[in-house]
């Protein structure tokens, strides 16, 4: 007869749990054979003020990222926390839906763009707060959180008039100079 286990008590499960840290060092190259040297994170937090409590801003130590980008800030300008706004070593932006607690993308950037533009040129997206986009001296930096076309497909007529219209601003971005375009872009048909 197998040996009696003791029953866990609730949370314990938690507690011998050892964090997972990820390791995301590369030996990529450049055509020059120089070791690769920019590093962009993307996270869609899901309520930035939430994040935040969360431990969200080791991130910028963690990682030491040359641009950061946020989707699903859900956090107007006024209610932004003076510590995103001022995070050390980074120029931030913040582009807010109009409705308070809803969509919203932020950048932090260790280099200052050449110019900022928020939003694709459309007055119904850009209302709520999906674009970010900076220009740099070589190449567009672009963030973004798609809208979603929702359970059963509610917003799929607003999903089907942002797609061509986000592609035509990449596209013209793109007939500069290089596009990174990075964000939520609510493409996955199952729940993960």
């Amino acid at each position: 007869m197998p040996p009696k286990r003791a029953k866990k008590s609730v949370g314990e499960e938690h507690v011998q749990k050892k964090s997972k840290t990820e390791n995301f060092a590369s030996d990529a190259k450049t055509e020059g054979e120089e070791p690769w040297n920019f590093k962009i994170v993307s996270w869609n937090v899901d309520g930035l003020r939430a994040w935040m409590k969360k431990d969200g801003m080791s991130i910028f130590d963690a990682e030491d990222a040359d641009i950061v980008c946020l989707q699903e800030t859900k956090c107007s300008d006024s209610k932004l926390p003076s510590e995103v706004k001022n995070v050390k070593g980074y120029k931030s932006y913040f582009f807010s839906a109009k409705t308070d607690g809803y969509s919203g993308v932020a950048l932090f950037s260790k280099i200052e763009p050449v110019s900022v533009t928020y939003g694709i040129g459309d007055d119904t997206h850009d209302d709520e707060g999906r674009c970010i986009i900076a220009e740099y001296d070589k190449f567009y930096f672009v963030t973004a959180y798609v809208p979603n076309s929702g359970r059963k497909l509610v917003t799929l007529d607003k999903r089907m008039d942002w797609d061509p219209k986000f592609r035509k601003v990449l596209q013209d971005l793109d007939a500069k100079k290089p596009v990174i375009m990075c964000g939520d872009l609510n493409v996955s048909h199952k729940e993960i």
